[in-house]
């Protein structure tokens, strides 16, 4: 219920029963109320906020991954799967070691571990062929309490296309000055 209280609006959280009489008349009533203004306004802000968050996390083209100190999928946001070497899935309750190379998983492992007793973010680069096509990810992992690291993924594999095309381009160049000069 909603009412005013010194001016200002409050909600309350209101508790009424019958008084009865020896007969099973009823005679009164009796209540209790409490002021749950400030319960309501906190759970309608955590209500925006959660909404606030889900919108950014939506919008990011990277996918993340809640682990466990063992590389266990606790959790997955993953609202895009473009690009995706594997298609997400129902991946929690699963590990690391399901879906990557040991090379790859040794280093996921190696970077929990790191980011974990360390408390600093860690990033790398990995590869996954797939269907014969290079996928090319870099993963970043933040600590979220003593167990567990956020672990954001991001499809990079056009970045390093057109990285080693320009490197190839460079060297072409260089060949080209090269024997020209010669």
């Amino acid at each position: 219920e909603s009412g005013n209280f010194k001016g200002r609006h409050i909600l309350l959280d209101v508790q009424k029963a019958p008084i009865m009489d020896e007969d099973g008349n009823m005679i009164g009533t009796v209540g209790s109320g409490r002021d749950i203004t400030k319960q309501k306004m906190m759970e309608q802000e955590f209500q925006s906020l959660y909404q606030r968050n889900r919108a950014i996390i939506q919008a990011l083209p990277d996918r993340m991954f809640l682990l466990d100190s063992e590389g266990s999928y606790l959790e997955s946001y993953v609202y895009n799967s473009n690009g995706l070497p594997y298609p997400p899935g129902n991946i929690v309750g699963k590990n690391v070691l399901d879906f990557f190379e040991q090379e790859v998983t040794d280093r996921i492992q190696e970077a929990i571990t790191r980011c974990l007793q360390t408390e600093t973010i860690q990033t790398f680069e990995y590869q996954i062929i797939k269907d014969t096509i290079t996928h090319y990810l870099e993963l970043r992992l933040v600590k979220v309490d003593e167990n567990k690291v956020l672990c954001i993924s991001r499809n990079i594999t056009e970045r390093k296309t057109l990285q080693h095309a320009l490197i190839e381009a460079k060297e072409k160049a260089e060949e080209s000055s090269r024997l020209k000069s010669t």
